[in-house]
């Protein structure tokens, strides 16, 4: 498992993001509280109580990568 802290501009953690079992990624907040996770596999996001979370719109999914760094 690797885990990738997230933080704002100011260097305060606002986020976790770790892999898990070879491709699953789950993410959290500062305070460690679950918020949902991602399987490449299927191509399926899903948020903390499991429903799935689908991107708006083209725009929504480049600001949400550049975002996260990707």
């Amino acid at each position: 498992m690797s885990s990738n802290v997230l933080r704002d501009e100011r260097g305060r953690v606002i986020g976790l993001i770790e892999t898990i079992s070879g491709s699953c990624v789950d993410t959290g907040d500062a305070n460690d509280r679950y918020l949902g996770n991602y399987d490449p596999q299927t191509n399926i996001t899903r948020d903390s109580h499991c429903l799935i979370v689908r991107a708006r719109t083209a725009d929504d999914i480049a600001s949400i990568a550049k975002f996260v760094g990707c």
